[in-house]
Order: structure tokens, then C-alpha cells, then sequence
């Protein structure tokens, strides 16, 4: 005679009869529960084998403060979400208006401005003086913020 195991949770003080399933689902969800709301919160003490404390291991969760003295960098707050999404938005445009210059106006902003090349070295490679670069950068610029503002 096989008899089946009755299943019984506590709800409101009442006892429910419910099926296998449910029952370790109920009981694994409060265990759940427990491990956030206390578990991960307060540190263990270590024993040895007579018993006695000879430590403790630290609580899973940390305060903000013992993690900003143990020397923990974060990202800088100062700029805020929207502020970086205009500006990818910025960058974005920036690109496409590089894409109508000619070849030889692209290849001067990027040497300037992406490969760090001084305007004295550019004038070296294009065989020009450096006061024939820096007009052709200002009407560069130029073009490139009228690109930027239609």
C-alpha cells in the first residue's frame, strides 16, 4: 500500500493542502526571500572544530562607504546621461559632414585633428608653407560648421 506524502504551506495562519510542485516551489521562493533580505546582508562567523570563532567572513552586500575606503573608482557622474547622448548624436552628424569635404580637405582636419599632426608638419607633406595650412584649416572649419548647421 503506497501512500502519498500530503503537501501543506502556511498561508495567513491557515494550513493548505497543495500538490508536490507547488509546495517546493512555495518553500524555495521564502528561502529566496530569506537569502536577499538577510543572508547576503550579515557577515558569518568561522569556527574551528571545538567551536569557537576564529573569524569572520565579510556580508556579500556591501555599504557604499566601506567600498569607496577600500579605494573603488567609479564612473564620473558629472555628465549626464543625456549630455552623452547629444554628444554621440554631435560626433554622429561630425562624421557625415567629414564624408562631403574632398580628399584633400578630409585628409588635412584628420591630420590635425586625429593623427595630432601640427600644422607645420602638414605643410611639410602637402609641400605648402604653414600660414597656406592654417587658411585652408579656418575655411575647412568653416564649411564644416555651416555642414553642421542645415
Amino acid at each position: 500500500m503506497s501512500e502519498e506524502k500530503i503537501y501543506r504551506i502556511s498561508i495567513r495562519g491557515e494550513l493548505i493542502e497543495v500538490d508536490r510542485e507547488l509546495y517546493l516551489y512555495f518553500y524555495r521562493s521564502r528561502r529566496r526571500i530569506k537569502y536577499y533580505e538577510h543572508d547576503i546582508k550579515t557577515e558569518v562567523a568561522i569556527r574551528n572544530e571545538n567551536g569557537e570563532i576564529t573569524g569572520y567572513m565579510p556580508s556579500k552586500e556591501d555599504s557604499l562607504d566601506r567600498i569607496l575606503e577600500s579605494g573603488a573608482d567609479f564612473c564620473d557622474e558629472s555628465e549626464s546621461i543625456e549630455d552623452i547622448a547629444i554628444r554621440h548624436l554631435m560626433v554622429d552628424k561630425l562624421r557625415q559632414c567629414l564624408l562631403l569635404l574632398d580628399d584633400n580637405e578630409r585628409w588635412l582636419i584628420e591630420a590635425l585633428y586625429f593623427n595630432d599632426k601640427s600644422e607645420a608638419e602638414a605643410a611639410l607633406v602637402l609641400g605648402i608653407t604653414q600660414q597656406a595650412v592654417s587658411k585652408r584649416k579656418r575655411k575647412i572649419l568653416i564649411n564644416l560648421r555651416n555642414f553642421m548647421n542645415k
